[in-house]
């Protein structure tokens, strides 16, 4: 139970921008070296959003 409580903080050294997704879930562990979220500079988020939709309406 006293871990279910437990925050894991998660350290970011690459550049400046903004969390566009997530690809981890809360107890789910991941192979090293495998991406847990996706970092973009604000400018070029519409084109990042534009790109994922179009991505998930082809693989659907």
């Amino acid at each position: 139970m006293s871990l279910m409580k437990r925050d894991t903080p998660i350290y970011y050294e690459g550049e400046p921008g903004i969390i566009h997704s997530v690809y981890f879930q809360p107890g789910i562990s991941l192979d090293q070296g495998e991406p847990l979220f996706g970092v973009c500079p604000e400018d070029r988020l519409p084109m990042i959003e534009r790109i994922i939709t179009r991505v998930k309406a082809e693989w659907e």
